[in-house]
């Protein structure tokens, strides 16, 4: 049963998993038990620092409770991960884009109210579904964020075709994105690759995913050699706990 979550053929299933998945997260102990657990497989990875999304919208908007205990809880985690594993993490706090401007305004405020208790919260970004939840929308939200010393990420272009995929980029790009998730559509649009590497704008990759979620037919077919070739980049880490 836990198995079949995971199992899904399109961009949607994969919202539905997820969706699943944040149901069964109840207490804010179980969030501790994820965020330890996370650490410790980045760390068996070889991974030396991660700067990892949380989805404060979700507990808003599906779980109708206040983030701070669930902060706490993952920042006992983190720092315990941290302690016996020796990876670092850091923070990105995502809204979701589809529930609406007002719901990502509390997002980023809220990160920004927490920031001073919490210097590993370093970023805000918007994922879910961009067809409904334009990166435009949310240009006002980003100034402020940016305003507040927040770093900006910004799902887009992980779905969509040739045409709305690449808008949806470019979008991200006109309110500050400072990294773009997936950016897969980027393809699609020689301009758009000529600006993402003369800015300099990394691109969050995941390669396994967009083969998962049926956003790329194919390992073969996957843009990521094309991408190194047109000069993009990966992330760069934001910041890094001493």
């Amino acid at each position: 049963a836990a198995r079949k979550l995971y199992t899904y053929e399109n961009f949607i299933g994969f919202l539905m998993a997820f969706k699943a998945v944040t149901e069964r997260l109840r207490t804010p102990d179980d969030y501790e038990l994820i965020t330890y657990n996370m650490v410790r497989e980045l760390a068996a990875q070889g991974v030396v620092h991660a700067e990892v999304y949380i989805s404060f919208g979700i507990i808003y908007f599906w779980k109708k409770t206040e983030v701070e205990p669930f902060v706490e809880a993952i920042e006992r985690g983190r720092l315990r991960g941290e302690q016996d594993f020796g990876t670092t993490v850091l923070w990105i706090i995502d809204a979701v884009r589809n529930f609406g401007v007002e719901e990502a305004a509390r997002v980023f405020r809220k990160a920004a109210e927490l920031r001073p208790q919490y210097p590993s919260i370093i970023g805000i970004g918007i994922g879910g579904d961009e067809a409904r939840g334009p990166a435009s929308l949310f240009r006002e939200l980003y100034a402020e964020a940016k305003a507040n010393g927040l770093r900006l990420t910004a799902h887009a272009g992980e779905s969509g075709g040739p045409i709305d995929g690449p808008a949806s980029i470019w979008a991200a790009i006109n309110i500050g994105a400072e990294r773009i998730g997936h950016g897969l559509a980027a393809q699609h649009d020689a301009q758009l690759l000529e600006v993402l590497a003369q800015k300099q704008i990394p691109l969050e990759i995941n390669v396994t995913s967009n083969i998962r979620t049926g956003c790329c037919p194919s390992f073969d077919a996957h843009p990521l050699r094309a991408y190194f070739d047109a000069g993009l980049r990966s992330p760069q880490a934001y910041g890094r706990i001493p």
